[in-house]
């Protein structure tokens, strides 16, 4: 199973991993209310960049002991998901860290579309005439 038990970890992995060492080294930010805080802190862990997880105050207490037991910084900010997108972006501003998108991104979209490809390597017989997939932000999807 890959880190995570999410496709995300794969996009926040492919992108943290082809910056620039310069831009990465004093860290990383990235807003996340599901599995994209968990990929960008498992990244981050495997490439020694420190990462800062901005989340919504009524994240759950699990959710942020889990990001710290990633070495994770957890930041808890704003009610909703769009106050926490704000606060990183105030966030790397203020630090010159760069921020690592959850979807919207071209590399995080080709890490997290290697779904595809694995799937496909492991047909064994004809390729399917279809493949379901949830969609929320569109990252596995475009990928």
């Amino acid at each position: 199973l890959q880190p995570g038990f999410s496709f995300k970890v794969r996009g926040a992995y492919n992108k943290m991993a082809h910056m620039p060492a310069a831009d990465i080294a004093n860290g990383v930010v990235a807003h996340a209310v599901g599995s994209h805080g968990e990929g960008v802190a498992i990244a981050g862990h495997k490439l020694g960049v420190p990462t800062t997880i901005v989340v919504p105050e009524q994240t759950s207490t699990w959710k942020q002991k889990g990001l710290e037991r990633l070495g994770a910084e957890v930041v808890r900010h704003g009610r909703t998901h769009d106050a926490a997108v704000a606060k990183a972006l105030d966030l790397s501003k203020q630090t010159g860290r760069p921020v690592v998108p959850s979807f919207d991104d071209p590399l995080v979209i080709a890490g997290q579309g290697t779904v595809g490809l694995e799937v496909l390597r492991q047909m064994t017989s004809k390729p399917p005439h279809a493949i379901f997939v949830c969609c929320g932000g569109g990252g596995l999807l475009a990928g």
